[in-house]
C-alpha cells in the first residue's frame, strides 16, 4: 500500500495560502493509495474538498494553549537544538535567534503532537514523508532519518534564499543530509542549493497550473493590466501604480486582485495620486477558484509582477496560461518563466519608468506566452512526472 504524509503550512484550512496545491493534490491522489495532511495552522477552520483517498488531520498549532504547552520542551528537539544557540551568532543576531526559536518551538510542537507520535509510531520505510516547504516541518526529516522516504519542496522567497534569513537557517544541513530529494521549482534554484550543499540529492521538478479558457483581448484605446498577489513590501504593488502613472500616451486600466498589510498605503497612494489616465479596480482576496472564473471572463494586454524576489510564481504561470504576456523583476525564478516568448524582464530593483518602458514594449510586441505554458507549465504533465518519481522512491 503506497501512502503519503504531507506537510503543509494551512492547506487545506486555507483560503489563500497554498491555494496551488489544489491542483498538485489531484495528481497525487492518483498514484497513492492514501494521503494523510498535516497542516501547521488555520487559515479558516472551513477544509476544502479534497479527493476521497485524502484525509486532514486538525492543524499542529490548533490553539494557543497547545501550542505554549507542546512547545515547552521535548528531549529529541532540545538535545540536538540547543546547541546551535551558540553558533553563528543565534545568541546576538536578532534575525537569527528570532528564527531559532520558530524552528525550535515548530520541531517540539510537531515531536510532541498526538497526530505527529502516531504517525511516526506507524511509519513504514516504503511510506513517503512530502514536506511542501523548505522549511518547519521538514526539520522531522532529521528525527526520522531512514524510517521511510523524505521529500522536501524547495520555492524561492523564504525558504530555499538564505538571504532571506541573514545566511542562517536552523538545522538546514542536517535536513539536507537526511532527505531522499531536495526537490527544487527552478533550475536557478537547483544551482544556488547544490552550491550551498554539494552533498544534497537534488531534483527539478516545475510547479504547474491547470488549463483555463480564456478570452482574446479586443482591439481598444484601453490597455488592461492585471496584477494577482498579496499587498506586501515584498510583492511592491505600490511601484505598480507608480509605474502605470509613467505611461503617458496609454489609457490604462489596472485591475489587481489580493489584499495585504500595504493596502492601505495603497489606497493613500491613488487617492493622492489620482491621474485620468489610469483606471484602477482593486478587487481585494478572492478565492483561487473565483480568481480562475474572473481570468476566463475578462482579457487583459499585460500581467505585471514586481515582487523583490520569488521562485517560479503560480501566479505568472496562470497568467501565461491566458496568453498573457508578462512584466517582471529578474528575481529567483522568474528568468525561466519570463523568457523572449513570454514578455520581459525588468532589473531587480527597477524604477517607475524602467516598468512603465517596459510595459509598454509588451503592449506594442508580439509575443506567445501559451503555447510556452503548454511546453513547461502545464500541471497534468509537471505533476504527473513529480507524483510517479514520488512512487517510485
Amino acid at each position: 500500500m503506497k501512502k503519503l504524509y504531507l506537510f503543509t503550512v494551512k492547506y487545506p484550512f486555507t483560503i489563500d495560502t497554498e491555494c496551488f496545491l489544489d491542483d498538485e493534490i489531484k495528481y497525487l491522489s492518483q498514484v497513492f493509495d492514501s494521503i494523510e495532511i498535516i497542516p501547521l495552522q488555520f487559515e479558516t477552520a472551513e477544509k476544502k474538498l479534497l479527493p476521497k483517498n485524502c484525509q486532514a488531520v486538525l492543524p499542529v498549532f490548533s490553539n494557543k494553549l497547545s501550542f505554549l504547552f507542546n512547545g515547552l520542551f521535548n528531549w529529541r528537539a532540545f538535545r540536538k537544538m540547543f546547541p546551535l544557540l551558540f553558533k553563528n551568532d543565534t545568541l546576538t543576531d536578532k534575525v537569527h535567534r528570532s528564527d531559532w526559536i520558530k524552528a525550535y518551538t515548530t520541531a517540539t510542537n510537531l515531536l510532541n503532537n498526538k497526530e505527529v507520535k502516531r504517525i511516526e509510531r506507524n511509519l513504514q520505510t516504503s511510506d513517503v514523508c512530502y514536506f511542501y516547504w523548505g522549511k518547519w516541518s521538514n526539520l522531522l526529516a532529521y528525527f526520522w532519518k531512514d524510517k521511510c522516504h523524505l521529500v522536501s519542496r524547495f520555492h524561492g522567497q523564504g525558504d530555499l534564499w538564505e538571504e532571506d534569513h541573514r545566511g542562517f537557517v536552523p538545522m538546514r544541513k542536517e535536513v539536507v543530509e537526511s532527505l531522499d530529494a531536495a526537490v527544487i521549482i527552478s533550475y536557478k534554484g537547483e544551482k544556488y542549493f547544490k552550491e550551498k550543499y554539494p552533498e544534497s540529492k537534488t531534483k527539478v521538478f516545475p510547479l504547474g497550473s491547470n488549463d483555463i479558457t480564456y478570452m482574446i483581448p479586443e482591439k481598444s484605446e484601453v490597455v488592461k493590466v492585471l496584477s494577482c498577489s498579496t499587498v506586501s513590501l515584498l510583492k511592491r504593488v505600490t511601484l505598480i501604480y507608480q509605474s502605470l502613472l509613467e505611461i503617458k500616451d496609454l489609457k490604462i486600466e489596472w485591475t489587481h486582485i489580493g489584499d495585504g498589510a500595504e493596502m492601505e498605503n495603497l489606497k493613500v497612494l491613488i487617492a493622492e495620486r489620482k491621474h485620468d489616465n489610469v483606471k484602477v479596480k482593486l478587487m481585494g482576496l478572492m478565492q483561487h477558484e473565483d480568481v480562475l472564473d474572473y481570468y476566463t471572463k475578462n482579457s487583459f494586454n499585460v500581467f505585471i509582477n514586481l515582487s523583490t524576489n520569488e521562485g517560479v510564481p503560480v501566479s505568472i504561470m496562470e497568467a501565461i496560461c491566458c496568453n498573457i504576456p508578462i512584466v517582471a523583476t529578474n528575481v529567483g525564478g522568474n528568468s525561466e518563466i519570463v523568457t523572449s516568448e513570454t514578455g520581459l524582464l525588468v532589473s531587480a530593483n527597477p524604477t517607475p519608468q524602467e516598468v512603465a518602458e517596459a510595459i509598454t514594449a509588451v503592449v506594442k510586441g508580439h509575443y506567445t506566452p501559451r503555447e510556452y505554458w503548454v511546453n513547461h507549465y502545464n500541471a497534468e504533465k509537471n505533476y504527473t512526472a513529480f507524483a510517479q518519481f514520488l512512487t517510485n522512491l
